[in-house]
């Protein structure tokens, strides 16, 4: 699992609510590879939609390329449609499991 800082904007035509629950889990396509992932805030409180908002991302599945999750990297998220883009601010955390 990969856990990373970013910053996201997302689109509120592609978004039936005004915000999404913090933890609301999506796919994040970077370097054209699909990630599971839940974004979190920092507080806890709802992702604002039509804002940059900093969060936290957790990888939860897909195959990492740790070299694509460099500083300023792009990204888009995927919630049945594109619902959103972002950026990469920094690697926080990554955990390896044992096969």
């Amino acid at each position: 699992m990969l856990i990373i800082k970013g910053n996201i904007y997302l689109y509120d035509m592609l978004v039936r609510a005004k915000t999404l629950m913090s933890g609301v889990r999506c796919t994040l396509v970077i370097d054209s590879n699909p990630h599971i992932c839940q974004i979190k805030t920092f507080d806890g409180n709802d992702i604002s939609l039509n804002t940059n908002i900093g969060v936290n991302i957790l990888i939860i599945s897909g195959e990492i390329n740790l070299l694509s999750f460099i500083k300023g990297a792009e990204f888009t998220l995927f919630k049945g449609k594109e619902i959103g883009r972002g950026n990469v601010e920094e690697i926080k955390e990554v955990y390896l499991e044992k096969e």
